[in-house]
């Protein structure tokens, strides 16, 4: 969500709406640092990714269906920016490669991939001073759920007030 790489105990809200054509599958292939929860029109879809060393961090891969209409991808990322014995601490950082195949043709291909066209919100909700609970534990987890934008997952939500992500390079940065 901004360009300061030594976040800690931070949570932010992603999402891209688009509309599909006509019923088709939507590829996408996702990881965070240091974890994420997927959600594609407000139903969940999974959390991850799995541990890994920096150097060979993995990624998720999800084949979904979609019908004709306006769609929304959504993720919270979670940032621990802390070294512990479950997680190496990297920058902060969403990573989706996403594409909507159609029957229309392979030119209408859509490329949703994580960059131009998202949208995100650094989320308030979580208590960010909290220490962690143990050293292979992450920390206490304290959200005011007031404060969670209704309906953020969804289309038809109103992203008009958030920010376009910070772009951190090209992958593998």
């Amino acid at each position: 969500t901004h360009e300061d790489p030594t976040d800690r105990n931070a949570y932010a809200f992603f999402r891209r709406a688009f509309n599909a054509p006509a019923a088709g599958r939507l590829d996408v292939a996702v990881t965070a640092d240091s974890s994420y929860v997927l959600y594609l029109d407000g139903q969940f879809i999974c959390r991850g990714p799995a541990r890994a060393h920096l150097d060979y961090y993995s990624f998720d891969t999800h084949p979904l269906t979609v019908e004709p209409g306006p769609h929304c991808l959504a993720v919270l990322a979670h940032h621990i920016g802390e070294v512990n014995a479950t997680v190496m601490t990297g920058r902060p950082g969403l990573l989706a490669d996403v594409t909507l195949q159609t029957a229309v043709s392979a030119a209408a291909d859509q490329d949703l991939s994580t960059g131009p066209g998202w949208k995100c919100l650094a989320a308030d909700a979580w208590r960010r001073e909290l220490p962690c609970m143990m050293s292979h534990f992450g920390f206490w987890e304290d959200c005011d759920m007031r404060r969670v934008p209704t309906g953020w997952t969804v289309a038809g939500f109103d992203d008009g007030t958030w920010l376009e992500p910070t772009v951190v390079g090209t992958p593998p940065c």
